[in-house]
């Protein structure tokens, strides 16, 4: 049985992963996984809550594991979502880092392409810096605006009996 070059160099690569990268890449499998499945069958607003209430680890950040991490989603993503993978990637990556002590800040954007079309893209930043996510095009993407809390109802004042 010939098996391809491709195929011998991965292997070589995966014999020579550390621990912590094995750990890092089966978290992002699963999280991957997961939120692909979710973003085919649930609305956004209840996947990015749900993304919103993933706890922060207090303390400073652990720098290594993020960059471990950030490599993961990346390395999965472009595995298993051949077809765009953006917005998954940001958001696991997102959740992770955040158990991580990393803030991070989701940006999703449009732009129109040299052939007029409007493509979208998400991407990742922290402290401006992009993530995970970045753009491979020479057209830039301008990032949506957050959208705004709808406004608390406004209670009319009680009746008073005359």
């Amino acid at each position: 049985m010939t098996r391809s070059p491709m195929v011998l160099r991965s292997l070589r690569l995966a014999a020579r992963l550390s621990p912590g990268r094995w750990i890092a890449l089966g978290q992002a499998l699963a999280w991957v996984s997961a939120t692909r499945a979710a973003l085919a069958v649930l609305p956004w607003r209840r996947i990015s809550a749900a993304f919103e209430r993933s706890p922060t680890r207090p303390g400073p950040p652990d720098w290594d594991r993020a960059k471990q991490t950030v490599w993961a989603v990346d390395a999965v993503a472009r595995r298993v979502l051949p077809a765009r993978p953006c917005l998954t990637q940001a958001l696991v990556a997102r959740h992770l880092l955040r158990r991580q002590g990393v803030d991070t800040e989701l940006q999703i954007g449009a732009a129109r392409s040299t052939k007029g079309e409007i493509q979208a893209h998400a991407w990742l930043e922290h402290n401006g810096q992009i993530v995970i996510g970045r753009i491979r095009s020479d057209v830039p993407y301008t990032p949506f605006r957050p959208a705004a809390a709808p406004p608390a109802p406004v209670s009319a004042p009680p009746e008073v009996p005359s």
